[in-house]
């Protein structure tokens, strides 16, 4: 839309006699300030012109540049106030969590969870803001105005979205996959050199560190050929609509160029749709990695959200009793209990157990590995609640404290 301005300037194009009614119409918005350009460099001159338009330029240019860095500014403590409220949650929920979560949950994968997946959806998710709102404005503006000085070309550039669209889809899809499995392994990871850390003096004692090493290099490797497949797919956003714009460049070029042999369109409107379709790309490259970013994120956000969304077994009455004062006996009556969501055949690891222990009585409670020792005194603090039957305190079910 520049162009024909600055042709009018150096006489290339011959503004109209008399200054047109101002309305919203391309070519009488062209010609209306076609006439007021023409007019001002008769009486001021053309240098003095070209200098207006300079600094009229480097105004905008500033403008933007400053609104970029201000929206930056404000998004700073936005984003890290997302991801620090984020941590807190995740914190506070593994807190209140019953022991029966985590038996099937490694101590390095939880780890991942709070910083590798909390730093993917950092960097994946809210850096992708300011692109989600400036970049696609950008390109709704630019395609307004491609529309308004060639629908016809506007056209061209259309047919051929679809196929775009749907291989960044295709591409987006197979992101999201990778990055879940990504995740997963970096929790694998994790997890055997926590266990490594706390087993050192074993490994040692056993002369286990080639093996330990080997395990330990297999699940790298794995986890070094998933996030190389992640990045692979990821860097497909700018080459894919790199290839679109130049395909889409050169349609316009070839249809635009017989439309200008036919009349339909002036030589300076084919080359500022051009100038303007090129400035289209960049924005519309940013959507793009933004969209991988999301799917990469929303990876991240689903494991994070298993723990969020973990249901708290262990509920309060909301007039419990505060204060317990032992005084005569702990009782286990017609006591059931189960690993309801880890043991799928429902098995129950205690039954009908009866048991009373009085006030300063020693209790010894002998069994071998995986009777269920354990289980039953995790019972009495209600790190888990038991199917059937109750455990009392002085004959007050523990549910009522």
């Amino acid at each position: 839309m520049v162009i024909p301005f600055v042709s009018v300037l150096f006489g290339i194009i011959q503004p109209p006699e008399l200054c047109p009614e101002f309305s919203f119409n391309k070519d009488v918005i062209i010609d209306y300030f076609a006439w007021q350009l023409n007019s001002y460099s008769v009486t001021y001159g053309v240098f003095k012109c070209l200098m207006i338009i300079s600094i009229i330029y480097i105004f905008f240019a500033f403008l933007s540049a400053l609104f970029r860095y201000l929206g930056m500014y404000y998004l700073a403590p936005i984003r890290n106030g997302v991801i620090k409220d984020l941590r807190n949650d995740i914190y506070h929920k593994i807190t209140i969590l019953p022991l029966s979560f985590f038996s099937n949950k490694r101590k390095g994968d939880l780890l991942s969870r709070m910083t590798s997946d909390l730093l993917d959806i950092e960097i994946s998710l809210i850096s992708s803001l300011q692109m989600m709102i400036k970049d696609p404005l950008m390109v709704i503006v630019f395609m307004t105005t491609l529309i308004i000085a060639s629908p016809k070309l506007v056209l061209f550039i259309v047919i051929i979205m679809p196929l775009v669209a749907y291989l960044i889809k295709q591409i987006g899809a197979s992101l999201n996959r990778n990055s879940e499995k990504g995740q997963k392994q970096i929790g694998t990871v994790l997890s055997t050199a926590e266990e490594t850390l706390g087993a050192i003096r074993v490994i040692n004692t056993y002369n286990a560190e080639e093996t330990i090493v080997k395990k330990f290099e297999e699940q790298n490797n794995r986890y070094s050929k998933l996030m190389t497949k992640i990045l692979r797919r990821k860097e497909l956003a700018a080459p894919l609509t790199e290839i679109f714009g130049i395909f889409a460049l050169v349609i316009i070029v070839i249809f635009g160029g017989l439309m200008v042999i036919k009349d339909e369109i002036h030589p300076s409107i084919l080359i500022g749709f051009v100038l303007l379709f090129a400035r289209i790309l960049a924005p519309m490259q940013s959507v793009t990695t933004a969209y991988y970013n999301l799917k990469k994120a929303s990876a991240a956000a689903q494991r994070l959200y298993e723990i969020l969304d973990a249901k708290e077994k262990i509920v309060e009455k909301p007039d419990a009793i505060e204060e317990i004062e032992f005084r005569d006996k702990i009782s286990y009556k017609n006591v059931f209990f189960s690993y309801r969501e880890e043991n799928e055949e429902n098995k129950m690891v205690l039954e009908n157990i009866n048991l009373e222990a009085l006030h300063g009585q020693t209790v010894a409670i002998v069994g071998k590995s995986g009777s269920g020792k354990s289980t039953l005194i995790d019972l009495l603090p209600r790190f888990h609640d038991v199917v059937g039957g109750e455990i009392t305190i002085d004959d007050v079910p523990i549910k009522d404290f």
